[in-house]
């Protein structure tokens, strides 16, 4: 099920090609101890499934603000959702990996807010799951104005929408780069960069490259880590990631190919090199090809 609790997760990214010959790697294979917030479950495996709308059942058309205020207006307010797709517009607030705390399952979820609210620290969210196949950073950037088609659910007194699509986005593609592609791009162009990632408003980029592995922590009560992604040419970008973040990651040996979002921020030219990157998802499960629609 979804938990009511919402966090926008941090990952650290540093733009380095080197590491201290001290650093110790090692495969994520083992769940944290620590309880990771959900914010978003699929139903337990003795609960029924989700019974979806009719593929030509009506559509209500909503904003996220009107959504969410029938959401917290009760039953009554909800049943005309029912059997029915929803089409929801805003703000994509963030496109996310979260991990199903029985199950170890990796779900790809969207969050819509109002234009006006989506800064962070937004309350009126509505999460989404996506629809299977769905890539939506192929689509739109977070941040961007669009529409979700989703079915409505409620799971441990939780609403939420699921089999979720963007059918409409102002946005552009988040840009796709190797670790060589960044780098070379960062080095050959500052300024074109700058321009590119400027900080207002935020920008996010697909990395994609092979995982290296999990820097240990010196502290083992600490279950936030580093990871290291690397690129063909041996350049190396490390991320910092808390406990939450860190489960997504589980599972990934030295070597696997590894597909991460992250938001790239550049003050200026001259910190192209040095700023990092923040913000940071694992989407390898998800980063497949979507079959072609027949």
């Amino acid at each position: 099920m979804f938990s009511s609790r919402f966090l926008v997760p941090a990952v650290l990214l540093l733009l380095t090609g080197c590491t201290d010959s001290k650093t110790t790697f090692e495969p994520i294979t083992q769940k944290t101890e620590t309880p990771a917030p959900v914010v978003a479950e699929p139903h337990e495996a003795n609960e029924p499934a989700i019974q979806l709308p009719a593929a030509d059942a009506p559509i209500v058309k909503v904003t996220a603000a009107e959504l969410y205020a029938d959401i917290r207006a009760g039953d009554d307010q909800v049943a005309r959702y029912a059997k029915s797709w929803v089409d929801v517009s805003g703000e994509l607030f963030n496109i996310d990996v979260v991990v199903h705390d029985a199950t170890g399952e990796k779900i790809l979820t969207m969050a819509i807010a109002p234009p006006s609210n989506g800064g962070l620290g937004s309350t009126d969210i509505c999460v989404c799951q996506a629809a299977d196949g769905e890539q939506p950073w192929k689509q739109t950037q977070p941040r961007s104005e669009v529409t979700l088609r989703g079915a409505l659910t409620e799971e441990g007194g939780f609403h939420h929408l699921v089999a979720c699509r963007i059918i409409d986005t102002k946005g552009a593609p988040v840009p796709e780069f190797t670790v060589d592609e960044l780098r070379a791009r960062l080095q050959e162009d500052p300024p074109g960069m700058a321009e590119q990632f400027s900080p207002s408003p935020q920008k996010s980029l697909i990395l994609m490259g092979q995982f290296a592995g999990r820097i240990a922590p010196e502290n083992a009560e600490d279950k936030s880590s580093w990871v290291a992604i690397d690129g063909a040419d041996k350049q190396r970008v490390f991320g910092y990631t808390g406990s939450f973040n860190m489960r997504a990651f589980e599972g990934l040996q030295p070597g696997d190919d590894v597909t991460v979002m992250a938001v790239l921020s550049i003050p200026s030219a001259e910190q192209a090199l040095t700023t990092n990157l923040n913000s940071t998802i694992n989407l390898t499960p998800f980063a497949r090809e979507k079959p072609a629609t027949p």
